[in-house]
């Protein structure tokens, strides 16, 4: 995946939906080689699923539980990669987008990397 197909995949997942915005943002922080499986099909199913859960489990939770929920299980499916970083990993990463690193860039870092 390219930096300027990050870009058009997180455009994408703005106008698709808050759901889709999360998946996509804890694939790029905890398996950014993950980013490729990524498609607008499956950016929308996951906005959609998230939506529908929502309507029927929200009453059987407190005040923002349920959107707590579906996030933890957002996250745990992207943890679930066998291309999950470790923590460590996650947070140089993250750093190096901080720093204005392209894609591409922390991609190659990564794979030099052993888990």
């Amino acid at each position: 995946m390219t930096q300027e197909r990050l870009e058009q995949l997180k455009e994408t997942a703005r106008k698709t939906g808050p759901w889709a915005e999360y998946l996509l943002s804890e694939t790029e922080y905890w398996a950014p080689k993950d980013l490729d499986n990524l498609t607008e099909e499956l950016l929308q199913q996951t906005e959609q699923l998230n939506r529908d859960w929502l309507a029927e489990n929200r009453s059987q939770y407190p005040p923002s539980g349920a959107e707590e929920e579906a996030r933890a299980s957002l996250t745990w499916q992207v943890k679930e990669s066998p291309n999950c970083l470790t923590e460590d990993q996650a947070f140089e990463a993250e750093m190096m987008r901080l720093d204005g690193e392209p894609l591409e860039k922390i991609l190659k870092s990564l794979g030099r990397k052993r888990k």
